[in-house]
């Protein structure tokens, strides 16, 4: 067992205890804190934000694109589209 999934069992386990707090503690609400904004700016930089990489690499940036298209009428030729060339 590596040590991600001890981490992530041990917060689910902590999650699950009853007990007055509930997981509502003041270090049970810092570790679910996101970091401020200005200290994911070297990640935006880096991180990849074209087709390929949010639609083909990750299945749910696929699935979403799909709502997106199918949301918009003007785009649903364009979903038809790329259903039949990738099969």
């Amino acid at each position: 067992m590596d040590i991600e999934s001890m981490v992530q069992n041990s917060a689910l386990l902590k999650a699950r205890e009853g007990g007055k707090s509930k997981g509502r503690s003041w270090k049970w609400k810092d570790m679910l804190r996101l970091p401020h904004i200005s200290l994911c700016t070297e990640l935006r930089a880096t991180i990849e934000r074209d087709y390929y990489s949010l639609c083909v690499k990750q299945p749910i940036g696929r699935k979403l694109f799909q709502l997106f298209c199918q949301s918009q009428s003007s785009l649903l030729n364009h979903m038809g589209l790329l259903d039949q060339l990738e099969s």
